[in-house]
This record gives C-alpha cells, structure tokens and sequence, in this order.
C-alpha cells in the first residue's frame, strides 16, 4: 500500500480480540494498544465507548491485583 506521496506505507494489523486482551492484561505488550486508538469525534459521540474504554483498562488493573494476590497466598478463605 501506498500513501499520497507514493511511499510504500504497511499499517499494522488490527485483531479486535488481541486490542482487547491487550487493554485488559497489564504488564502484556500485543502491540494494538501502541499501534490503535479510540478517537473521539468532533461531535462528541465516541464519549461513552472512552468512559468504557478507562473503565475496561481499571477493571484490568483490579483484576490482575487480585489474582496475583491470590497466586502469591496473600488472599486466604
């Protein structure tokens, strides 16, 4: 593929499934994070997909906390 100035261009692929293991998986580099973002519009409309963008990427962060807490035997019944 090529751009306006004639310059061969290769976009990375996207895998909406490994973009969204990437965003919940802290510490786990899938390279679609770094490579796509979610942008919003002029007219606001993409406001609520960014709220549950963020909220995604924390509930990541809450899970990955408990589960090392309970891998390290820091959580006991």
């Amino acid at each position: 593929m090529s751009d306006i100035s004639g310059e061969d261009v290769n976009f990375p692929t996207f895998y909406s499934t490994a973009y969204a293991a990437d965003l919940f998986i802290p510490l786990v580099d899938l390279k679609q994070a770094s490579n796509w973002a979610l942008v919003d519009k002029p007219d606001g409309s993409m406001r609520p997909f960014q709220l549950f963008y963020w909220c995604y990427i924390f509930l990541g962060w809450v899970f990955a906390a408990i589960f090392a807490a309970s891998v390290s035997g820091l959580v006991r019944k």
